[in-house]
């Protein structure tokens, strides 16, 4: 079976959530051809350099802006114009259906739902369409060739309920959670963890994640939130900061910790893929609400402090965990440490989270999606 995997980079959630479905599929079904594709890319190189880099420039520099025009992508005209667009897009990825001649796509972006959608609603295509959704809130351009998609997956039961409104059919839509890398489910060696990775033991360790692909907005703001943080920490504690592909932050950070005299009980990394291994033995995490990095720490069952999200997407997320208690929403730039120290001395609290995370959670979320759609695919075959 061909197995045709769309993402986009505009953020790397997509392609975090694409990987990971590609990782299950290789380990588990080997005998399956899959096939990954930035689909802007394919469509257009150019375009795709232009409209990421605008992106990330818009997130960045005026958040506020993004918020509108998140939500103006919900607006009827909009979605009329996008349907209008995704013919020219169609007309430029057919080849891809042409040469590879997917029996099955998953979609980890709207775009590459549309598209195939489109493909599907004019008969260049008889594959099957699973539509992944990458947060903890639907979104209207997820469902944009909604008649031609056989397959939702979404992350939470309230997903389901808008979706039902929306027309789509109950025996299409899967509450399965968002897939995240098959090594979060994995035993580690905790010894070994801290030797390979170089981590004082017999400390709280709590990660603050400063990187990402895009950083955590205002340099400022990362100043003011870590200093307050390392404040409140004592040698008890063990803070591993993680500025990503971002070697201004890095340096932001080294600054920072030394500025607070915070060099001994400090551990900057630059990037990691090790991300797997440190949530076992991580306290508390310190993040933007992305979808996936919060679906990995509430797998890792581990608290999540949640700061400056980006308007739309990531404040819906934020939202969500907040009102099941899976997590803290600190909506200020500027938490005191005291803020900080409250939070993590209460026992009740952290028990509290934890519980509800484990509620929540949607255990073995990759391992479902892929189990369900090869299986019926192969089943109908």
């Amino acid at each position: 079976m061909n197995i045709l995997l769309f993402y986009a980079s505009y953020g790397s959630g997509h392609l975090s959530a694409a990987s990971a479905i590609e990782q299950y599929i290789k380990e588990h079904y080997p005998n399956d051809k899959t096939l990954k594709i930035d689909c802007v890319e394919y469509i257009n190189r150019s375009i795709n350099k232009i409209s990421t880099s605008a992106y990330k420039n818009i997130i960045l520099k005026t958040p506020l802006l993004w918020g509108q025009v998140y939500k103006l992508l919900k607006n009827d005209a909009i979605l009329d114009i996008t349907q209008f667009s995704n013919r020219f897009m169609a007309k430029k990825i057919f080849k891809l259906f042409e040469d590879f001649e997917p029996d099955l796509v998953i979609s980890c972006h709207p775009l590459g739902g549309q598209i195939t959608a489109f493909l599907k609603s004019h008969n260049k295509t008889n594959c099957k369409l699973a539509t992944v959704m990458t947060d903890f809130a639907s979104h209207k351009q997820w469902l944009i060739g909604k008649d031609y998609t056989d397959y939702f997956f979404v992350s939470n039961i309230e997903m389901k309920t808008s979706l039902i409104s929306e027309g789509i059919f109950p025996n299409k839509i899967y509450v399965s959670g968002i897939p995240i890398s098959p090594n979060f489910y994995k035993n580690y060696d905790k010894e070994s963890i801290y030797n390979s990775l170089k981590i004082l033991k017999n400390k709280k360790n709590i990660i603050f994640f400063g990187g990402g692909s895009l950083g955590l907005s205002s340099s400022t703001n990362v100043q003011n939130i870590l200093t307050s943080l390392l404040q409140a920490t004592n040698e008890s504690y063990q803070i591993i900061i993680i500025s990503g592909k971002n070697q201004k932050l890095y340096n932001e950070f080294q600054k920072t910790i030394t500025n607070t005299n915070h060099t001994s009980n400090t551990k900057l990394i630059d990037f990691t893929t090790q991300i797997p291994e440190l949530l076992p033995i991580t306290s508390f995490v310190i993040t933007k609400p992305g979808g996936l990095t919060i679906t990995e720490c509430i797998t890792s069952n581990v608290p999540v402090i949640l700061i400056n999200p980006i308007p739309g997407q990531e404040k819906e997320n934020a939202q969500y965990i907040v009102d099941k208690k899976m997590g803290i929403w600190i909506k200020t730039n500027k938490p005191t440490p005291e803020y900080f120290q409250d939070i993590l001395n209460d026992d009740k609290l952290i028990k509290e989270i934890k519980n509800n995370q484990k509620i929540y959670s949607h255990l073995n979320s990759t391992q479902n999606i892929c189990n369900i759609l090869i299986n019926n695919k192969k089943s109908e075959d």
